[in-house]
């Protein structure tokens, strides 16, 4: 058995839209970072990571956009990347 988490919440029979990247989305029950005793020991870590990059972003790079072109993901079983991705500021 293989779990492919690139395609974890995209399930077109679930979700509207299932390969727009929406913020607004309803929050559902997802696969990140496990669940229970399976739980990923640096789950905490990584949230604050994030949370703190997307802080400093947005108060030191006022209005960092993407670039205008289509995003193109990387071809993966294991995760889910852009093979590139432009932005403006």
């Amino acid at each position: 058995m293989f779990v492919s988490f690139g395609s974890a919440g995209r399930d077109g029979a679930v979700f509207d839209r299932p390969d727009t990247f929406d913020l607004t989305r309803e929050p559902v029950r997802h696969l990140s970072f496990g669940h229970g005793v399976h739980g990923c020991p640096g789950a905490l870590l990584a949230r604050e990571q994030l949370r703190v990059t997307l802080e400093l972003l947005v108060r030191d790079l006022p209005g960092l956009r993407l670039g205008g072109q289509d995003v193109r993901m990387a071809a993966t079983l294991i995760h889910r990347a852009p093979e590139e991705l432009f932005l403006l500021w």
